[in-house]
């Protein structure tokens, strides 16, 4: 028992939700209902302490089980994909704060996924500096991704001495061959600028704004040509942030409303319960 909640931990705080092509999760609920005895305990290894392989089986079920909010999407080669590894963490952390709710995010390769297994999150964050190119079947898939209701949320990993130039032309061609339209400007009217926080656009960095593309009745891509994530990275949900400078702290707050507008858009707050089956 002690292992499956160590399990938990690695899945957790690694952001995963399959570890090999396992969905841990429902593999350890799964094995826990079969041992489970008519009074509700958990019957562990016999040199296990009944009381103490029970409370490890709840401490499993129950942290195991928070809804994921957003995936990140590994893509090409080397760690481009994550250039600031614990920006998407953090994102979640202050979605939390916000929405009062303990929530979950993952990440998932594009050379191994489904579309179950992306389906799993509402939310698709794909980051980068470098060319994005996809191959036919990756384009169709994530087509079908937004197709089934989910929202592609990306960013250049550009500006402030990071040059994401490649990405951002790159990215824009692959969207507008897999939806046969290209990006266009949101209007300061759009719900994603107020539908959490309120955002003023010309309070943001010079060259901030926010691209979309309609799909499925609702804005269905959304995209930055100016990196988030760094400031994500420096947003801890938890702890003082007193050594940030005023107006940087103000960008950084910028950012985080616009990274909780995204989701609450795409997700109206409604998120499938961990164990649900997928149509």
């Amino acid at each position: 028992m002690y292992y499956l909640y160590a399990l938990e931990r690695v899945g957790r705080l690694t952001g995963q939700r399959f570890i090999g092509s396992v969905d841990w999760y429902r593999a350890g609920a799964e094995h826990l209902l079969k041992i489970q005895d008519e009074s509700g305990k958990m019957r562990g290894s016999s040199t296990e302490i009944e009381h103490v392989a029970s409370a490890m089986a709840l401490l499993f079920l129950a942290k195991g089980k928070r809804q994921v909010v957003i995936g990140h999407l590994e893509h090409g080669n080397g760690s481009d994909w994550q250039l600031h590894r614990r920006s998407v963490q953090n994102l979640t952390g202050q979605i939390e704060k916000v929405w009062k709710r303990e929530l979950a995010w993952q990440s998932l390769k594009i050379e191994k996924a489904t579309l179950q297994t992306l389906a799993e999150t509402p939310v698709l964050f794909i980051s980068g500096s470098k060319a994005f190119q996809l191959t036919e079947p990756q384009r169709k898939l994530l087509k079908s991704y937004v197709e089934q209701g989910n929202v592609i949320f990306a960013e250049a990993c550009n500006g402030d001495g990071c040059d994401g130039e490649a990405f951002d032309k790159s990215f824009r061609a692959e969207m507008e061959k897999i939806f046969d339209r290209p990006l266009t400007k949101l209007p300061p009217t759009h719900a994603v600028w107020n539908a959490e926080a309120t955002i003023d656009p010309s309070a943001m960095p010079e060259g901030f704004w926010l691209y979309g593309l309609d799909a499925c009745c609702k804005t269905s891509v959304i995209y930055s040509p100016i990196s988030l994530s760094c400031r994500w990275e420096l947003a801890r949900p938890w702890g003082s942030s007193k050594s940030i400078a005023g107006r940087v702290k103000k960008d950084i707050d910028n950012a985080v409303k616009i990274g909780v507008n995204v989701v609450a858009y795409a997700t109206g707050r409604e998120l499938k319960e961990k164990l649900d089956a997928l149509e």
